[in-house]
């Protein structure tokens, strides 16, 4: 009889434990959150290849992983130019610019830029390597990035310029008033 009041108890205690409304973390944020804290060394790189490469990562944690990697360091060096240690490195920021280029990652205005002054001063750099006839090893599409500074852009700190000549912008956003 002990054992069955035991067994009826816990049961109980279960049932009122799942009632009780308990916050369950998403995993996806979660991951985002780490990928946006962990430093760039050898060991945390596939970390970070593992996380970049799940569905649901949003633009701004790309980003913000993106400007973590120090990609200034061999933006104008040929991949054959990089050091066998930092090739790895050098990998993951291709795979992320290619990601971000395609459009893999979406904007999520719950998790924005965590320094949206540094990838402004990025794509401005590139504007003006575009105009002296120069190309960066990493070049993002300003359309596709231009949630994540939009609203560096409005606050009036810095003018960043965001221009693409491209068809969808000449032809189609006129149709829709953008």
């Amino acid at each position: 009889m002990l054992a069955t009041m035991s067994l009826v108890q816990d049961l109980n205690e279960e049932v009122e434990d799942a009632s009780r409304p308990q916050l369950v973390a998403n995993p996806v944020n979660e991951m985002c959150r780490r990928a946006r804290q962990l430093p760039w060394t050898e060991d945390n790189l596939p970390e970070l290849r593992d996380i970049l490469a799940h569905q649901g990562v949003d633009l701004g944690t790309a980003l913000t992983v993106f400007m973590n990697g120090n990609p200034l360091k061999y933006n104008a060096t040929a991949r054959e130019g990089v050091p066998q240690k930092d090739r790895a490195a050098c990998a993951l920021l291709d795979a992320i610019c290619q990601r971000v280029n395609c459009g893999f990652y979406l904007p999520d205005t719950s998790r924005q830029m965590r320094d949206c002054r540094g990838f402004c001063q990025w794509v401005s750099g590139q504007q003006a390597d575009a105009r002296n006839g120069r190309r960066g090893r990493w070049c993002f599409n300003p359309v596709l990035v231009a949630p994540m500074i939009a609203e560096y852009r409005a606050s009036g700190k810095r003018r960043c310029i965001v221009r693409d000549s491209g068809l969808f912008r000449k032809h189609v956003l006129p149709l829709f008033g953008g």
